[in-house]
């Protein structure tokens, strides 16, 4: 038997999940959505830098690759990176310990992606540790760095508006489209999202951002490198187009022929097919020769 006032009770009740409910919803969507895209602060300034990686470096990092004038063999490594990843080919270069060549690793990647120069980039280190250490560098920049923050927007602002909130990812959206960004381990897929009128001069309103979509990778090279493609949310599968091979051997490998071996097996048989059997992928490697006929000694 219903009590007196039950049925009216019941319906408040009710009513009230809805409206807490509606409400839920509401609040969840205004976190969701970051749109617009603030404008470009310094047009001219990214615009030096573009074709620049040297500039680049010296520009947007002052904390890091721009807190001490590079010297000349530094500017010769960056001049070949540069080439390697506007017009491809295969380098390995030797350098020092102490060159920075992890943190100018890191940074080209950076630059690479946000001028669209290219749209997946994998950074391939001795190590898993190395490569956690450098995946979590590049998104500290991108979501830290105010350089960045004023002339890349459309990279660093759907990051920021994470609030370091991964679990954000999967409703972000921007102007009321999803940006499909994404942070996994290793990985980082910047946000695919369109730019705003009065964005930059002389781009129109709706297009496209360079960085759109753009993955960043970072792997330990006897991690498992098969298969390495990445899905969009339009059906297209994207292989990796840059890679960079940044101190790939450890001290105990480069004193094992049978370790070296491994890892050149890798190089040889996975890593220079990762965009595929018919095309060919855009390499460049920075390391040190730590003992007579390693790894880096073999394939210099």
């Amino acid at each position: 038997m219903t009590p007196p006032g039950g049925d009216h009770q019941g319906e408040l009740g009710r009513r009230h999940r809805e409206r807490m409910a509606q409400r839920s919803r509401e609040q969840t969507a205004a976190v969701a959505e970051i749109g617009p895209i603030p404008k470009v602060k310094n047009p001219k300034r990214r615009k030096a830098c573009e074709k620049d990686l040297h500039k680049f470096l010296v520009t947007y990092f002052p904390h890091s690759t721009g807190l001490k004038p590079f010297s000349a063999d530094h500017r010769r490594v960056i001049e070949r990176i540069q080439r390697c990843a506007l017009e491809g080919g295969r380098f390995l270069q030797a350098v020092y310990r102490g060159f920075a060549k992890s943190t100018i690793a890191e940074n080209t990647a950076i630059w690479a992606t946000a001028y669209g120069h290219r749209s997946y980039v994998v950074i391939f280190g001795a190590d898993k540790g190395a490569a956690d250490d450098q995946i979590e560098s590049i998104r500290l920049e991108l979501e830290t760095n105010d350089l960045l923050y004023e002339d890349f927007p459309e990279a660093c602002h759907p990051i920021r508006a994470l609030d370091g909130k991964p679990q954000r990812c999967k409703s972000q959206a921007c102007d009321g489209e999803r940006t499909h960004i994404e942070f996994k381990a290793g990985r980082i897929v910047l946000a695919d999202v369109k730019v705003p009128k009065g964005w930059m001069p002389r781009v129109k309103a709706g297009t496209r951002a360079p960085c759109a979509g753009a993955i960043l990778r970072t792997k330990g090279l006897m991690g498992g490198s098969r298969g390495m493609k990445h899905k969009r949310p339009d059906g297209a599968a994207v292989r990796p187009d840059f890679i960079i091979l940044d101190d790939f051997q450890t001290d105990e490998s480069a004193n094992s022929p049978p370790q070296c071996a491994k890892r050149l097996n890798v190089i040889k048989k996975s890593v220079v097919k990762l965009a595929g059997h018919s095309k060919a992928i855009a390499i460049v490697g920075n390391a040190t020769v730590i003992a007579k006929h390693d790894a880096v000694d073999q394939i210099l």
